[in-house]
């Protein structure tokens, strides 16, 4: 049998940025030209982690946000038309411009 495993991750913060502080915008600009993040996706979050200790990442079956699977599918992370069908959800596309 085949299980769609999800990403368990846990880190401690040890810097971020928040939208008022002045490394923001440099931030920003980093995550949009080496990453490809839309930047109409960014406008949204408000604390980017910028230095963290990374203490597991883990394969999964069952994350510990039981509703993660359902946001990153509803939100077009995940695209498998089986799933999508199975979960019942609605895909949102936040990330057009």
């Amino acid at each position: 049998d085949k299980f769609l495993n999800t990403n368990s991750i846990g880190f401690i913060p040890l810097e971020s940025v928040k939208p008022d502080n002045k490394k923001w915008d440099k931030v920003k600009d980093k995550l949009i030209s080496d990453y490809g993040i839309k930047e109409k996706l960014i406008d949204k979050v408000k604390r980017i982690y910028t230095n963290s200790i990374l203490l597991e990442h883990s394969d999964v079956p069952i994350p510990s946000n039981i509703n993660a699977l359902n946001i990153a599918v509803g939100k077009g992370f995940i695209k498998s038309d089986q799933l999508i069908k199975d979960l019942e959800v609605e895909i949102i596309d936040e990330g057009k411009e």
